[in-house]
């Protein structure tokens, strides 16, 4: 299962919340707005577009799907933007952690392989 989720506040208005569900088997898609369900599609196993509106601004989901891998893209049609995957603060330091963990775990081996070569 594919939960995304885009987080955007257009000027002078509220932020709004774009969630997508995408079925791994079924491949079906829940779009929805808030609380508000915009779209939904069933079996989708090829490229796909869907279109809806954020306050006055008319926005644009794009599904790729090439070689078993999906993108899930978010455009704004009326700035011509591509709006980022949303990613919580906790989620970015859970990978800057990992990051870290992972290039001490590396330091240390090469130490230890030049150690016992010298």
């Amino acid at each position: 299962m594919s939960q995304i989720f885009w987080k955007y506040k257009l000027p002078d208005t509220d932020e709004y919340t774009v969630s997508l569900y995408h079925g791994d088997t079924s491949g079906h898609i829940l779009l929805y707005v808030g609380q508000e369900i915009v779209k939904i599609d069933f079996s989708v196993a090829e490229d796909r577009s869907y279109s809806f509106y954020l306050g006055k601004e008319l926005f644009e989901l794009n599904i790729k799907i090439t070689k078993g891998r999906i993108r899930y893209l978010l455009h704004n049609k009326e700035t011509n933007k591509t709006i980022p995957v949303y990613q919580d603060l906790n989620t970015r330091k859970r990978h800057l952690y990992k990051s870290i963990v992972l290039l001490l775990i590396f330091l240390i081996l090469i130490s230890l392989v030049l150690h016992f070569l010298m």
